[in-house]
């Protein structure tokens, strides 16, 4: 593998890195509007503080960008992989996705006919 398919593969992991630490902050503000113990309280302030310092390492990239790049990966555990990832990081969106690389596979098998 080239360094520039490296370089776009690890920009790809941390996007998605950086979003699905996203919903995770936002799901531990939720609860931690509604937590009266102290002890969990600071320990959910302290994962917050964690994703939050880890998401600072990361940059985000368009989800567009994403799913091209996913999409040329070869390797089928890199890709299988990263589609895991992609599926964390947009639950929403998966489907869709799954549904454009359908396609994008079945048009290669009908040209090559």
């Amino acid at each position: 593998m080239g360094e520039w398919a490296k370089t776009q593969i690890k920009s790809v992991v941390e996007s998605l890195t950086l979003e699905i630490n996203t919903k995770k902050i936002e799901a531990l503000e939720v609860q931690l509007k509604e937590q009266t113990h102290k002890n969990k309280i600071a320990l959910m302030k302290g994962k917050i503080k964690s994703l939050n310092d880890e998401n600072a390492n990361y940059d985000k990239i368009e989800q567009s960008k994403c799913d091209s790049i996913i999409s040329i990966v070869g390797e089928p555990v890199l890709y299988n992989s990263l589609i895991e990832l992609y599926s964390q990081a947009y639950p929403n969106d998966k489907d869709v996705f799954i549904k454009s690389q359908i396609e994008k596979l079945t048009s290669l098998l009908s040209n090559k006919s």
